[in-house]
């Protein structure tokens, strides 16, 4: 993204950005345009780039807090909300590695836009809506995470509409008809926009890597979602046991409806879909907040599979919504008296364990190193951080430590290449050529299109002497 991109270097390639895009890489041209001009203030050190990314950050806590006021007209319960938010462990995993800007600013705009929607809607202002489709064009041009922002103002308006009586389904259908009748180009605009940007990431230049179902299967892929949604719940009310990668097999799929997690999962899920129902009637933005967190996270819910199963980056948008119903539970605790002085105690002690558990994740992610260590510490059978932390040791020249991690990927998932061309690169510095040559052949076999595997089994081949082979 920066250091093998020349792109970054100069101001004049950032119009270029926007019509050309880096191979390998999704096209996210806003990120870039971002990593250029903190290349201009300060080159290649990387604490510019982390300043930016803090930034960032406190302006989308800024949006937090701003939309919250509107949304509810009580400063207390925004100010909950933008704490719970800025000091989130779940965030570091957007925040503290500068690749992870993509969903800081894609919330940013996302959140800004939104912010213009509620404002046009309460000052009758509808020029603002042009502010809020530039705002969400930037944000689509961060990450893709950010398509459902129409179908976000759609439910706001239904749920903000909804009738006090009659059944869901009546209320639903009156106020349907009321957003449809009165803001109905506005929602086609928007809806299209949205349908062809969706279109030509999934038909023509898609972000994913991944091919098929999750084991092979529709409904494992369906029950694992399941599992998954479960797991981001947990990790927003319990954010100890973070990760930096959740590939095969950190999170092992289901296997069964039967199986005790997935069948618990889906009771869980189950549970809150029926609260949600039941908050429509009786408090319609708790709802709306349980709505966000669960409609933000479509696009990552693998209805087009997905490289990353799951990722803790992935909750910086959705947090959104959870940060929105603690605050609401919190304001009804402290409508009542007596647990007043209880519930700002405990407040303030749970920002203060957040944040030290913030500070405490952030010497994680201090280099490679130290990143793929404590992930293999807390997944062990994580098959790409085993390999990843191979090459730290690799490079530190321990490659009795590599030889044996590489050896533990392989035996975690024996299909991937990239360890069986790592150990052949350990046996080459060894002098061991033919125990090279065997593991760079095993690379190519696994992934025929690689030219580095291709290039390094040449090498092989011509240290044995099979000159005509290398060639």
């Amino acid at each position: 993204l920066i250091l093998e991109n020349p792109a970054v270097t100069q101001l004049a390639n950032i119009p270029s950005r926007f019509t050309s895009g880096i191979e390998n890489i999704p096209y996210r041209p806003l990120r870039g345009i971002s990593f250029t001009i903190d290349y201009q203030f300060t080159g290649l050190n990387p604490t510019g780039y982390h300043i930016s990314n803090i930034i960032f950050h406190v302006l989308t806590t800024l949006l937090v807090y701003a939309i919250i006021s509107l949304l509810t007209g009580k400063s207390r319960v925004a100010f909950f909300a933008a704490c719970l938010f800025a000091v989130h462990p779940v965030h570091t995993d957007s925040v503290a590695y500068i690749s992870g800007r993509r969903d800081i600013l894609s919330t940013l705009f996302y959140l800004l836009g939104f912010y213009l929607f509620l404002q046009s809607r309460n000052k009758d202002k509808p020029g603002l809506l042009i502010a809020a489709l530039v705002s969400y064009l930037l944000a689509v041009s961060s990450k893709e995470m950010a398509v459902t922002l129409p179908a976000i103002f759609f439910l706001y308006d239904c749920i903000h509409n909804l009738p006090e009586e009659g059944s869901l389904l009546k209320r639903f259908s009156v106020s349907l008809k009321k957003v449809i009748s009165r803001y109905g180009l506005f929602y086609l605009f928007f809806l299209t926009v949205a349908i062809l940007f969706t279109c030509y990431k999934v038909l023509f230049k898609s972000p994913s890597t991944k091919m098929g179902f999750y084991g092979g299967d529709f409904f494992i892929q369906f029950l694992t979602v399941g599992k998954i949604l479960v797991h981001y719940i947990k990790l927003l009310f319990y954010p100890v046991n973070l990760l930096a990668d959740y590939s095969f097999n950190s999170f092992p799929l289901s296997q069964s409806i039967f199986e005790p997690a997935t069948f618990l999962s889906l009771l869980v899920l189950c549970g809150l879909g029926f609260l949600v129902v039941k908050l429509l009637r009786s408090n319609k933005l708790m709802a709306f907040a349980m709505i966000w967190f669960f409609v933000t996270l479509l696009p990552v819910c693998h209805i087009f599979p997905h490289h990353e199963l799951l990722a803790e980056h992935y909750l910086y948008l959705p947090s959104f919504g959870f940060v929105l119903l603690v605050a609401l539970i919190l304001d009804q605790l402290l409508a009542l008296d007596r647990w007043r002085y209880a519930v700002y105690l405990i407040f303030a002690l749970v920002v203060v364990l957040l944040s030290a558990r913030t500070v405490n994740r952030n010497y994680d992610w201090q280099d490679s190193f130290t990143i793929w260590s404590k992930t293999v510490k807390t997944a062990p059978n994580c098959a790409r951080a085993l390999s990843n932390l191979g090459i730290e040791y690799y490079n530190r020249k321990d490659y009795a430590q590599a030889e044996q991690l590489y050896q533990r990927a392989i035996e975690v998932r024996p299909g991937q290449d990239k360890p069986y061309h790592n150990l052949g690169n350990i046996y080459r510095k060894k002098k061991d050529y033919e125990s090279a040559l065997v593991m760079y052949q095993k690379a190519v076999q696994l992934n025929p299109e690689s030219c580095t595997h291709y290039n390094t089994l040449g090498h092989a081949y011509a240290m044995v002497k099979s000159f005509d082979q290398a060639a």
